[in-house]
């Protein structure tokens, strides 16, 4: 029909495609992703964490340190307790004696020459004992004269000739340090001790506290050392309080005379031992507040002299 126009087409919109290059370069991104994390933990050997389960019966607890929660014994807590009390007190001369031991080089020479003089065992003194018996035993039988057996010695013949053989057992036995708290207090006594030593830790500490003067005055050199552990492996025992010498080998007389010059003046010689009180020594916490306090003062004075 010639009144009728024809309308225009519309143009169709070009519908954008999805641009097939791009996933297929996100895909290759992941895929490169995902095969350097497997990499990894190839190389680190990455196990997946696994939390620990502390339950009953689960996994192994860490060790870590349960002194905190231990409740100790009540002899442990008292002996705790004492130890701090005696440190916190000050302490008479005589006591605070004991806080002051040899010092460690004369230490180690006087242990060294006490090895050389212990005493014998306990089968060797047995055997000694045995012999000695036999030894008396057979210089008291009635010895025979021109075949005719001899007469019973009268009681007075019978203890001169013990007194004989025990003079001449005295002279062969090997010259030992003395020890026990009675034996050394009556050689101390007599003054037949040359050397006096003490362990620092005898308790209770009144055993031996009073030994110190006995020495003094008797003019007995007398030292304290640590500790009666170590005084009583010297004699073949767990602990022991005392040690004296008596007699020295031939070989060691030059050793103990050095040992013993230098032990006089640290005790016997050093008069003031006599008159020292001991100072109660402060807790950790309190030492740490004075120190802290006395860094303050002296920022305080620093401060001060610069302005």
């Amino acid at each position: 029909m010639e009144g009728t126009t024809k309308k225009p087409a519309a143009k169709k919109q070009a519908v954008q495609k999805p641009d097939a290059a791009k996933p297929v370069a996100a895909d290759k991104k992941k895929k490169t992703q995902k095969k350097k994390v497997t990499l990894q933990q190839k190389i680190l050997g990455l196990i997946r964490p696994r939390p620990r389960n502390f339950g009953i019966g689960q996994d192994v607890p860490f060790k870590r340190d349960m002194t905190h929660f231990v409740k100790w014994p009540q002899y442990v807590r008292l002996q705790r307790q004492r130890r701090v009390l005696l440190a916190r007190l000050k302490t008479p001369p005589p006591i605070n004696l004991f806080r002051h031991s040899l010092d460690k080089a004369t230490a180690i020479a006087l242990l060294k020459f006490l090895h050389q003089m212990r005493p014998e065992e306990k089968k060797a003194a047995k055997k000694r004992r045995m012999d000695a018996a036999a030894f008396i035993a057979k210089a008291l039988e009635p010895k025979e004269e021109d075949g005719k057996p001899g007469e019973e010695k009268t009681p007075e013949q019978r203890a001169a000739v013990v007194k004989e053989c025990m003079k001449t057992l005295a002279a062969k036995r090997i010259p030992a340090v003395a020890y026990g708290l009675n034996h050394v207090t009556t050689l101390v006594e007599r003054k037949k001790a040359q050397l006096v030593v003490i362990a620092h830790d005898v308790d209770p500490i009144e055993l031996v506290v009073w030994l110190p003067a006995l020495c003094r005055k008797k003019k007995v050199p007398f030292c304290v050392i640590k500790s009666k552990a170590r005084l009583g492996q010297l004699v073949h025992k767990k602990t022991c309080s005392v040690l004296a010498v008596t007699t020295v080998k031939k070989e060691l007389r030059d050793e103990f005379a050095r040992l013993v010059d230098a032990i006089k003046p640290q005790f016997l010689e050093n008069q003031s031992l006599l008159r020292t009180w001991g100072e109660g020594r402060l807790g950790i916490k309190h030492c740490q507040a004075v120190a802290k306090e006395q860094r303050r003062i002296a920022k305080l004075e620093t401060t001060k002299t610069q302005a």
